[in-house]
């Protein structure tokens, strides 16, 4: 994805770096893609160069596929399933706020790292979801505990997923 591989790390998760305006400190390896504020559309162009259909998540989001078989214009509705469409081979029309995951079979594809991160609205995350930043920061201070009680993290460094985790005492 944009020739890199994904990377993530448990002990920076990107909504709070996002709502905490600590995004700028983000290696190229998160994949991580910030899309204009004044947006209310966006077009991600994603190319399958495999012939067969391939599933494109866009997580918490819907998104509408703009062409299908070589035809470019708004498709047939049944054809947006909730953040999922099948090989969109020209593009998907998308929108929302937030910090999206946009993968193709999860589990199998972002343990290869093919995984890339989409930040919608963040201006509007950090003035109107202050709240979600009280809801999370117990979240984190207790994760933050656990690890040090453990003797360090769970996960070294920062994952692909190809690589074998080393567990902490």
């Amino acid at each position: 994805m944009g020739n890199h591989t994904f990377r993530a790390t448990f002990n920076q998760p990107l909504l709070w770096k996002a709502l905490n305006k600590t995004l700028y400190q983000m290696s190229v390896t998160r994949n991580l893609r910030q899309l204009d504020e004044k947006a209310k559309v966006a077009r991600a162009v994603i190319y399958n160069y495999n012939g067969a259909p391939h599933p494109i998540h866009y997580h918490g989001h819907n998104a509408d596929p703009e062409c299908r078989d070589g035809n470019m214009g708004r498709q047939h509705p049944s054809w947006s399933c909730g953040g999922t469409s099948i090989n969109p081979e020209c593009g998907l029309c998308i929108g929302g706020s937030g910090v999206a995951l946009v993968p193709n079979h999860f589990a199998w594809h972002s343990s290869m790292g093919l995984v890339v991160k989409v930040v919608e609205k963040k201006q509007y995350m950090q003035d109107t979801m202050q709240s979600v930043v009280a809801l999370i920061r117990p979240t984190c201070d207790q994760w933050n505990a656990w690890m040090v009680k453990k003797g360090g993290p769970l996960f070294m460094g920062i994952d692909s997923g190809l690589r074998k985790a080393r567990r902490g005492k």
